[in-house]
């Protein structure tokens, strides 16, 4: 139907050989399945969608605008172009997190709670780190 399709449940259990009350059940669930529909985008996910949702993951919401107005420098600087809207976000949780507020926050609980690997975190913290006093942070 979002689609502007008029493709039957019916039709659609010929097709596959499915009870067509299986498909419409399923069809019911996908709907309401927000995780899903959340993470269906991820290629064309900004930074700035991300953001929010990283910060409450990671228990640092408190700080959410000063890690945005971060990242926002951090682009006019040209720091991004090469790295993902996941890695921007934890990277700069980290940052912020660490360098401003002193927190004892470990990489490994924000690249758990941002499903990132490792290296790829670190990769973006060092090029913050690299960049800080260009990088200054806004209160």
């Amino acid at each position: 139907k979002s689609h502007n399709k008029d493709i039957r449940f019916k039709e659609l259990g010929e097709w596959f050989d499915v009870d067509e009350h299986d498909i419409q059940s399923t069809v019911k669930t996908f709907l309401k399945n927000d995780t899903y529909h959340n993470s269906i985008e991820t290629s064309s996910t900004t930074w700035k969608e991300l953001l929010h949702r990283y910060c409450t993951l990671c228990g640092v919401h408190e700080h959410y605008n000063e890690v945005r107005r971060f990242v926002v420098r951090a682009e006019e600087l040209g720091l991004l172009h090469d790295k993902t809207p996941q890695t921007i976000c934890a990277g700069a949780i980290y940052v912020v997190c660490t360098i401003k507020h002193g927190y004892d926050t470990s990489k490994k609980h924000i690249y758990d709670k941002c499903k990132m690997s490792d290296a790829t975190l670190q990769r973006c913290i060092v090029c913050f780190m690299d960049n800080l006093p260009d990088l200054v942070f806004a209160d």
